[in-house]
C-alpha cells in the first residue's frame, strides 16, 4: 500500500456535480440523518462530497463551504496547511490513521479501521482530538467514493488517562499509610492506643483492598487489564480468604468454614484474579447472612472441571436472582452492585471460566467459579 497521497483535486463545479448525482440516487438521508458519529463521503480525489451531520465540516459555518476540502481541512489539522497538496500530502500525513484508512481502502478495495491522532488550531493553543476511523469503499453509478465514518474518542481516552493516574496516586497514598501504621504497630504502645492503630491498620488494608479492586474493575471493562499465570493452590486459596475476612465475619456474628472434604489441587490461572472473584463471593454471603450463620467455602471436582464455590443459607429473592450479575443492581441501595458484576467479567472474561449461582429455600444460595477443564492453563 502506498503511503503517499496525489495532491489533484477537482474543481467546485465538478463536486457540486458529483455530489447531486449521490444525493438523487444514494439513501443518505435515510441511513445517515440520525448518527452520532461524523460521516464524509470522498471522492476519488479524497475531497469531500458529502457529509453527516451536515456540520460534519464543524469549522465551516455552511456545508456548502466544505465542499471539496478533505478530511483533514475540514477538521482543522495543524498539517493539512503545511503543503501546497494539502491533507494527506505532508510528510506527518504518512503516519496519519485516517489518510493512510483511506488509500488502503481505495487500493485493496476493503473496509479499513485505524486510530487517527488528530492536532488542530484551537481558540488558545492546539489541541488533540482522537478518532477511530472507518473508510469504506463503495462504487455509485461507476464512481468510487469513499464513506468515512470518525468516532471521537477523546473523552473515553481522557478519562481512562485520568483514572490511571487517580488510581496511581490514591493507591500510593493508602500503601504509604498502611506501612506506617504497620510500623506503628511494632511499637510499644500502651493497650487502648494499640487497639486504635489495630483499628486504623484495619481500615487501611480495607481501603487499600478496595481501591485495588476498583482499578482491576476499570482495567477490565476499558481492555487494558493485564492476565498473568500463577500457580494457585485451592486450599491455600479459601484459607487466605478465610482469613482476611475473618474480622469483617466476627463483627457481623458469622463464622466461616472450609468443608472438611475440600480437595487440594493446583491451576494455572492468575491468582490475583481469582482471588477477587471468590473473595467478592465471601464477601456477599457474609452480607447476606444472619447472626449466627455460617459460610461455607469448598474447592473440589465438579462437572469435569475444578470448582471454587461460596454458601450461604440464606436465598435470593426473584428479582436478585434475574439480575445479580447487571452492573450496579444491588439490594443494598444506589452505586453498589459491582460485586457480582466484576464476578462475571473477570471470571469469564478474563479468567476463562464459568461462573453462576444457584439459590433455593431447601439449599440456601451458592456461588462458584468453575474452571471446566483445568488441565490446561485458564489463560
Amino acid at each position: 500500500m502506498s503511503s503517499t497521497a496525489l495532491p489533484e483535486r477537482l474543481d467546485r463545479a465538478q463536486i457540486e456535480k458529483q455530489r447531486v448525482k449521490l444525493k438523487e440516487g444514494f439513501p443518505f438521508d435515510a441511513l445517515f440523518t440520525r448518527i452520532d458519529f461524523l460521516l464524509f463521503v470522498l471522492n476519488r480525489q479524497r475531497q469531500i462530497v458529502e457529509s453527516y451531520p451536515e456540520d460534519a465540516g464543524r469549522f465551516h459555518e455552511d456545508l456548502l463551504e466544505g465542499l471539496g476540502l478533505r478530511p483533514g481541512e475540514a477538521l482543522g489539522c495543524v498539517h493539512a496547511k503545511s503543503c501546497p497538496g494539502g491533507c494527506g500530502t505532508s510528510q506527518a500525513c504518512r503516519f496519519c490513521g485516517l489518510a493512510l484508512a483511506v488509500l488502503e481502502a481505495q487500493e485493496e478495495g476493503i473496509s479499513v479501521k485505524r486510530r487517527c491522532l488528530l492536532r488542530r488550531s484551537g481558540a488558545v493553543s492546539e489541541e488533540g482530538i482522537e478518532y477511530q476511523v472507518t473508510a469504506v469503499p463503495i462504487s455509485w453509478e461507476n464512481e468510487p467514493y469513499i464513506l468515512l465514518f470518525l468516532e471521537d474518542r477523546s473523552d473515553e481516552k481522557r478519562r481512562m488517562v485520568m483514572e490511571r493516574l487517580f488510581f496511581h496516586d490514591v493507591l500510593n497514598t493508602a500503601t504509604g499509610l498502611r506501612m506506617h501504621l504497620e510500623l506503628l504497630a511494632r511499637k510499644d504502645l500502651p493497650p487502648g492506643v494499640r487497639a486504635d492503630v489495630t483499628k486504623l491498620l484495619e481500615i487501611s488494608s480495607s481501603l487499600t483492598g478496595e481501591i485495588e479492586d476498583q482499578k482491576t474493575l476499570s482495567g477490565a471493562e476499558n481492555g487494558t487489564l493485564q492476565v498473568r499465570k500463577d500457580f494457585v493452590h485451592s486450599l491455600e486459596l479459601l484459607k487466605v480468604l478465610a482469613d482476611q475476612f475473618s474480622g469483617f465475619a466476627e463483627k457481623r456474628g458469622v463464622s466461616i468454614e472450609i468443608r472438611p472434604f475440600a480437595e487440594v489441587f493446583s491451576l494455572i490461572t492468575d491468582a490475583g484474579l481469582l482471588r477477587r472473584v471468590v473473595g467478592n463471593m465471601l464477601k456477599n454471603a457474609l452480607e447476606a447472612s444472619e447472626s449466627g450463620d455460617t459460610v461455607t467455602l469448598f474447592c473440589g471436582t465438579r462437572s469435569g472441571g475444578k470448582v471454587f464455590s461460596v454458601w450461604n443459607p440464606g436465598v435470593m429473592d426473584e428479582e436478585a436472582r434475574l439480575r445479580v450479575f447487571t452492573r450496579s443492581f444491588s439490594t443494598k441501595g444506589e452505586n453498589r452492585g459491582l460485586g457480582t458484576y466484576s464476578m462475571k467479567l473477570l471470571g469469564e472474561g478474563y479468567l476463562k471460566a464459568s461462573v453462576g449461582f444457584t439459590s433455593t429455600e431447601q439449599d440456601g444460595t451458592e456461588f462458584h467459579i468453575l474452571f471446566v477443564d483445568s488441565s490446561r492453563p485458564s489463560l
